[in-house]
């Protein structure tokens, strides 16, 4: 399903996935950066402690498949964190 999210003082979000369910486990997550706007892009992703940087001023999808380690780890749960936007003058 899709999530929109935004905020207006340019912060950072994290974002808890719950999986409640034993027969599936989740092996990647997909966001959608920059929908809404590009000048509102997050700096980086930060999963499982790994951390993606973004491209300022872009409308686009990042793919982050799962480690075999992380796999396991994130089973019932895991965190995406999304930083704050990128500077001013850089989208």
């Amino acid at each position: 399903d899709d999530f929109l999210s935004g905020s207006a003082h340019g912060g950072g979000l994290a974002i808890t996935v719950s999986n409640s369910s034993a027969a599936l486990v989740p092996i990647g997550v997909r966001v959608l950066l920059g929908a809404s706007h590009p000048r509102q892009v997050p700096a980086t992703i930060k999963l499982f402690g790994r951390t993606v940087p973004t491209a300022p001023g872009e409308r686009r999808w990042y793919d982050l498949p799962f480690t075999p380690a992380e796999t396991v780890a994130g089973q019932r749960f895991f965190t995406v964190t999304l930083s704050a936007v990128h500077p001013a003058g850089r989208a």
